[in-house]
């Protein structure tokens, strides 16, 4: 039964000491916070090339047909700022020292402030750390024996939200061979041709009588029913002057 109770003892003495000692060591808060953009990193994803046509009737009598490749590019930015780390040391057997010695601390620090001179704690602490050691007397949690420390820290954790712009790109189809079939109002069939598109992706089709409203387009990736347009659809009607 001694030896028991010895033992009791032994471990409850073992867990003061270690508790003495983790007080006597203290111990620190670590706070992160962003600090200066570090880099910006930039996604770009691409669609597939998709074909698509258009019909206008830039000429009398004939009617132009233009093949691009149509692809959507999806562009993603974001900004990634460097980590700043402030470190904070804490030992609570100085906190009554410091509670007694207040008055005192707080005059220097009050003085310092009006004087504009700093105390020399070295180019990483800044005006924050100042004002974290400079009211440490009154703060529990700050202790002035061990100054904060403020260092930007290689590993990045703050970065702003994801932006996308989302375009679109045109590109002319060269080479392209087209089977074409002018369509009336009613769909009836006026021409058929085939025809073989420039460097530009154009193409062209004879309408003599001008009755074409529609183009039925067909080719290697495309099939595709199209109104003919008129350069009077792309113009803005203005007032007559006065």
């Amino acid at each position: 039964m001694s030896a028991q109770r010895r033992s009791s003892r032994a471990g409850r003495w073992a867990s003061v000491a270690l508790l003495a000692v983790l007080l006597l060591q203290g111990c620190a808060v670590q706070l992160y916070e962003p600090g200066s953009a570090r880099r910006v990193e930039i996604k770009r994803l691409a669609s597939t090339p998709e074909r698509a046509a258009a019909a206008s009737r830039e000429v009398a009598g004939q009617v132009q047909i233009k093949v691009s490749a149509v692809q959507e590019i999806t562009l993603k930015r974001r900004v990634v700022y460097n980590t700043i780390e402030r470190e904070q040391p804490w030992r609570i057997y100085w906190e009554p020292v410091e509670l007694l010695l207040s008055p005192i601390l707080l005059s220097i620090g009050t003085v310092l402030a009006i004087s504009g001179d700093y105390i020399p704690l070295g180019a990483d602490v800044d005006g924050l750390d100042y004002f974290l050691m400079l009211t440490a007397p009154l703060n529990p949690f700050v202790t002035i024996t061990g100054p904060p420390v403020s260092r930007v820290i290689p590993e990045p954790r703050f970065t702003s939200r994801p932006e996308a712009l989302v375009y679109q790109v045109r590109l002319p189809v060269a080479g392209l061979e087209l089977e074409l079939r002018l369509l009336d109002a009613r769909g009836a069939q006026i021409a058929q041709a085939r025809a073989t598109t420039d460097r530009f992706g154009l193409a062209w089709i004879d309408d003599p009588g001008g009755l074409a409203e529609s183009v039925h387009v067909k080719a290697e990736g495309l099939d595709a029913l199209i109104l003919v347009k008129t350069p009077a659809d792309h113009l803005l009607t203005l007032p007559n002057p006065p």
